[in-house]
């Protein structure tokens, strides 16, 4: 299936967004560290573009690198919070597209 043009666009949009929010979100680590309250949303707004990108383009490396921004807000919640983060209203939403994207992931895989 050939892409549109609107489709090129969205894919550059997106690409530009995602090198925009990857810069927003290594200097904030490098400012503040992992425990800054905006990792977590950024780290997941990365995930949502990354998973975006991995269905225009069939990019295996998109699906991936979507599933180590979900990783990442995680992690970024359980040291803000330690064990209470997987009570945060954030973690259960996480965890549902991890696993939507790890099906995805594997299902791209064996095509």
């Amino acid at each position: 299936m050939a892409l549109t043009a609107k489709d090129q666009d969205e894919i550059l949009d997106s690409s530009d967004a995602i090198r925009f929010y990857e810069a927003q979100l290594e200097n904030v680590q490098d400012a503040v560290g992992i425990t800054h309250e905006s990792v977590p949303s950024i780290a997941h707004g990365l995930a949502i573009l990354y998973e975006m990108k991995a269905g225009f383009q069939k990019e295996i490396a998109a699906y991936s690198k979507a599933i180590e921004m979900l990783e990442l807000a995680q992690n970024s919640l359980k040291q803000q919070l330690g064990a209470s983060a997987t009570h945060h209203p954030l973690w259960a939403d996480l965890d549902r597209q991890m696993a939507k994207l790890e099906r995805k992931l594997i299902r791209r895989k064996t095509r």
